[in-house]
């Protein structure tokens, strides 16, 4: 036993197996002893190391769980960013369709633009011919209805004139220029270019005849005013009332504002109708 330990051990002094001095002074003397502290060192030395290896596996299992931690962050991030690239991408394709339809509506608003500028166009042109035709028949109907107004309250001869007296509306077929044509302001109708004319006697006589008194006085007076007037006419052709009621109630109904058209008015009466003497 002794001798199979022996040959696995080199022989010799403590300076043939490497020991300083002061190593060998320390060693026990006795070969078991130095054998017994040989395995304690052996141990210790084990020890030693086992405790270092565990440390740093330790360690290296710490900094695992991180880089692990770190990873799973990591893979998360990447799903994350991999959501909202889809989510990106779903919205651009989103985007392309929506810029697509836009821009076909845009050529359809555009196509209905041009055709509501050509519509409208075409509106104006319309529009125009028909205010021009409106404003012609509107001065035919003027004309018209002057010439029905004056044929209807002049239709009736007068009850009292007597046997040589002719219908109003045949009495008056014009009426020259003269001292009272001149107060009555035919031309414009104005009391200005009335006095106008009184001051130039060789002035060319204007002819106005009982349509264009009835013309005037259909423009200038009111609807009601006017209404009442051509009833007034009617009166005095069936012979309802006298000249003189007809002639005040022409004067209230002119007014001062109208009286050129009253003074035509009664002109026209003592021209055609002279007031028995």
């Amino acid at each position: 036993m002794e001798q199979s330990l022996l040959m696995h051990f080199p022989m010799g002094t403590a300076g043939d197996l490497g020991l300083s001095k002061e190593v060998a002074a320390i060693l026990p003397m006795d070969p078991y002893e130095q054998l017994k502290l040989a395995h304690q060192i052996c141990c210790f030395a084990f020890s030693q190391k086992v405790g270092t290896l565990e440390a740093d596996n330790r360690h290296h299992k710490q900094g695992l769980a991180q880089r692990m931690s770190t990873i799973k962050t990591l893979e998360s991030r990447v799903t994350s960013l991999q959501l909202d690239l889809q989510d990106s991408q779903s919205q651009a394709q989103q985007m392309q369709e929506e810029a697509g339809r836009l821009s076909q509506e845009k050529a359809a608003l555009l196509t209905t633009v041009q055709s509501l500028k050509a519509d409208n166009d075409r509106l104006r042109a319309f529009k125009r011919k028909l205010l021009h035709s409106l404003q012609n028949d509107s001065e035919r109907g003027d004309s018209f209805l002057a010439d029905e107004e004056w044929a209807m309250a002049t239709s009736s001869p007068v009850a009292h004139r007597g046997p040589s007296s002719v219908p109003f509306s045949q009495a008056l077929p014009a009426l020259t220029s003269g001292p009272a044509a001149a107060s009555m302001g035919w031309a414009s109708g104005s009391p200005a270019h009335a006095a106008g004319m009184q001051r130039q006697p060789s002035q060319t006589p204007t002819t106005i005849d009982g349509r264009e008194f009835f013309r005037l006085a259909r423009s200038r007076l009111a609807a009601p005013r006017f209404g009442q007037f051509l009833q007034a006419i009617k009166e005095l052709n069936s012979g309802a009332k006298t000249r003189e009621q007809t002639l005040q109630q022409a004067r209230d109904l002119f007014g001062t504002s109208e009286a050129d058209l009253y003074a035509s008015f009664e002109e026209l009466l003592n021209q055609h109708l002279p007031p028995h003497k």
